[in-house]
């Protein structure tokens, strides 16, 4: 039985991501026009020299209802989550690839750890659950009961994307979750099908002549960043060759 390249719930939430918007599907993907239609509540903010202290500072400047405390610190990309709503901060000194990816990462992030989950809340509890989500009253004794087998969604998130040369990919010692972010950020902006179907290797393509190719797609068409395309290559030769997928290599089958 062949394992999927990418775990089916990421690519279900893929696949649901670009439902409305298959019109804007042109690689390599326009990510921030992409939300700009999208029926997501987020906006994105660039920044030059994106630090934890600019953010703080733009936050102030906006009236943004919360604030965070962190160590300063240069970074690709980070998301404020609260009330169903998002604010995607990145580094507008990166190059184009890095910003596209930035944002893929931190909508990720947005759908697995706030929308999802909170979407999954109304759904179970109604439409009265909002104001415990939101913070604006606490839970009621049943509802407290019910949480106890329920995870209940942070009211308030954030994320930061290093500034670091590293992907997730190849980070063995990181949380799971952020490799399902990784996983679903870059099948939004490289849906590996399609990447299979415009490689057209022959049936009984072995190891390794695969990989320059693979990488010249990852970066030339579809606009991952370089780090990101060599790592994400490996797998998607291991994939077509007979290898381990990401959902096996992760434990996540």
């Amino acid at each position: 039985m062949t394992v999927s390249l990418v775990p089916l719930l990421l690519e279900e939430t893929a696949s649901n991501f670009w439902g409305p918007l298959l019109a804007y599907k042109v690689f390599p993907i326009d990510i921030d026009r992409v939300v700009a239609f999208s029926d997501l509540p987020i906006i994105i903010v660039q920044l030059s020299n994106l630090t934890i202290r600019g953010i703080q500072l733009w936050i102030v400047q906006n009236n943004y209802p919360v604030t965070f405390s962190a160590e300063d610190r240069l970074l690709h990309g980070f998301l404020l989550a609260y009330e169903g709503r998002g604010v995607i901060f990145v580094n507008g000194t990166d190059p184009p690839e890095e910003r596209r990816y930035t944002v893929a990462h931190e909508v990720a992030h947005f759908l697995l750890d706030h929308q999802i989950p909170r979407q999954r809340m109304i759904r179970a509890f109604g439409q009265s659950i909002i104001e415990v989500l939101d913070g604006k009253r606490p839970p009621s004794l049943s509802e407290r009961i019910q949480f106890v087998t329920t995870d209940l969604p942070s009211l308030f998130s954030a994320h930061h994307l290093d500034n670091s040369s590293l992907t997730a990919y190849d980070r063995h010692l990181v949380w799971q979750a952020e490799q399902r972010v990784d996983a679903l950020a870059t099948e939004i902006l490289a849906p590996h099908k399609e990447v299979v179907r415009r490689l057209h290797l022959e049936d009984g393509a072995q190891w390794g002549p695969c990989l320059a190719p693979i990488r010249k797609l990852l970066s030339e068409t579809f606009g991952l960043p370089q780090l990101v395309s060599q790592s994400y290559a490996k797998h998607i030769d291991k994939h077509i060759t007979g290898g381990n997928g990401l959902a096996k290599e992760w434990g996540m089958n």
